[in-house]
């Protein structure tokens, strides 16, 4: 009923909602009232530009608040929890921009009406002449993030509170929740499986929804990067679920570039792309563990790929350690698969965006260049000292 175009994307949240030992708000009821807001309303049916919402329970910032054009994170003020407000993220064609702080706490039953004062100020004021300057992001330049939050404010009927204490992680992480976690009731775990690429077979698919019924109770979530996870497995049981064969095949124990590695669809299905990032993707991740892997996971965990076939930046390319957006690559009278590659992205709250490093190289040629500067990066990094740091320390990138 209201999908694409120039409206507003699925509302995200935390793929364990409801289920993780270590959630501070269960979000669903919330994301659920967001969500009736605006579907099929015809005030939210033609915005100025696309907008992504996400609002978040968990610590992990597993949805990635600093680039939706509205983020929601778990906060503490006055002993009450509720969520801080970040507005005007996002990247695409038209660059890249992490979200502002609003400065504003909302409770759990002020969240929503909040959400859809921002969406009536973008509608109200939004760019609609240029599409590539319509984005939310164009609004702030515009008016400055102070003019911005009086405007909301004015149309609440309560009071606006300014941030409370954050509560979502900002050090580096995994934050994918793939293996097995803890959930609040005792005795249950839930286990988060890598989809290498995003990509399942129909036979993985079958298999899938067989071990979610026959060891929890049928539900299977899907989480932002991709990936699949099966809740409510007793703890008894978890052993003998994690020797099911489909595990050999999307496993709660990836090595650190196939955990990390996010693909757009593609050129096979997508007719913008120039590259096929499903299969290019996949062979540079395996390529990169296989030499370097068991270094990699030691020293940081997770190693992010983000593959786009165009600008548009759907894998979301500026926030990986390495970003490739697509190009064909002309070599021999002919041309092969490439990419623009783009170097020392960090995700989280306090992280940066990758910055360009090299211009049109084919993918044979790639994986050999990016296996010597992260074999630079393990041998030559301080303690503690993360891969966006290193980039900038040693001059390997620039941050514009």
């Amino acid at each position: 009923r209201q999908t694409g175009m120039d409206n507003i994307r699925g509302v995200t949240t935390c793929p364990v909602a409801g289920l993780a030992a270590d959630e501070i708000i269960d979000t669903r009821n919330v994301v659920k009232e967001m969500n009736d807001g605006f579907v099929g309303k015809w005030r939210y049916a033609d915005l100025p530009r696309k907008f992504n919402i996400t609002i978040m329970g968990c610590p992990d910032d597993c949805t990635h608040a600093e680039t939706n054009d509205i983020g929601m994170t778990p906060a503490v003020k006055d002993g009450v929890h509720g969520f801080n407000v970040r507005v005007a993220g996002g990247e695409g064609s038209w660059g890249r921009q992490h979200a502002l702080p609003l400065d504003a706490f909302v409770e759990e039953d002020e969240a929503v009406e909040l959400g859809l004062r921002i969406l009536d100020v973008f509608s109200d004021n939004g760019q609609r002449e240029k599409r590539n300057k319509a984005r939310m992001k164009f609004l702030l330049d515009d008016w400055g993030i102070e003019r911005f939050r009086e405007e909301v404010a004015a149309r609440l009927t309560y009071e606006l509170k300014t941030a409370g204490e954050e509560l979502a992680r900002r050090e580096p992480g995994p934050r994918d929740h793939i293996g097995v976690g803890q959930q609040k009731e005792e005795g249950l775990r839930y286990v988060g499986l890598l989809v290498p690429t995003g990509r399942m077979q129909l036979h993985q698919i079958f298999e899938l929804a067989r071990v979610a019924e026959e060891y929890g109770n049928g539900e299977v979530r899907l989480t932002s990067q991709q990936n699949v996870l099966v809740p409510n497995v007793p703890e008894e049981r978890l052993e003998e679920f994690l020797a099911e064969p489909l595990l050999e095949e999307l496993s709660p124990k990836p090595n650190p570039f196939m955990r990390g590695l996010v693909t757009c669809i593609g050129k096979n299905f997508c007719p913008v792309s120039l590259i096929d990032t499903k299969e290019q993707g996949r062979k540079l991740a395996q390529y990169l563990d296989d030499r370097l892997g068991p270094e990699v996971e030691e020293a940081m965990g997770v190693f992010r790929i983000h593959t786009s076939g165009c600008v548009n930046s759907c894998a979301r390319p500026h926030t990986g350690h390495v970003g490739l957006i697509g190009k064909q690559v002309k070599r021999n009278g002919g041309s092969v698969d490439g990419a623009n590659i783009q170097l020392g992205g960090e995700q989280g709250l306090d992280g940066g965006f990758n910055e360009k490093w090299q211009q049109k190289v084919d993918f044979e040629e790639m994986a050999p260049m990016l296996e010597a500067e992260i074999r630079r990066y393990l041998d030559e990094r301080e303690p503690e000292e993360n891969f966006r740091d290193w980039c900038l320390r040693t001059g390997t990138v620039v941050q514009i």
